[in-house]
């Protein structure tokens, strides 16, 4: 996970998926964190896969700070 403090700091989200999780509000790392993987997949692009993907980057972020 890179930290530039967008969507597309999660492994394997392009720049496209990014803007379509910001299209349907999800706009950072801790908004991930809090949205369901149904939130995530509303998202152009995003699959039942990279959703898991996402929420598990998201959380061993969030269980580190």
């Amino acid at each position: 996970m890179r930290r530039d403090g967008t969507p597309t700091q999660f492994d394997n989200v392009s720049y496209t998926k990014a803007v379509a999780l910001q299209e349907v509000d999800i706009w950072s790392v801790k908004d991930v964190y809090e949205a369901d993987l149904e939130d995530l997949m509303a998202a152009e692009g995003i699959g039942e896969k990279t959703a898991k993907s996402m929420k598990k980057q998201s959380e061993r972020e969030f269980n580190h700070n």
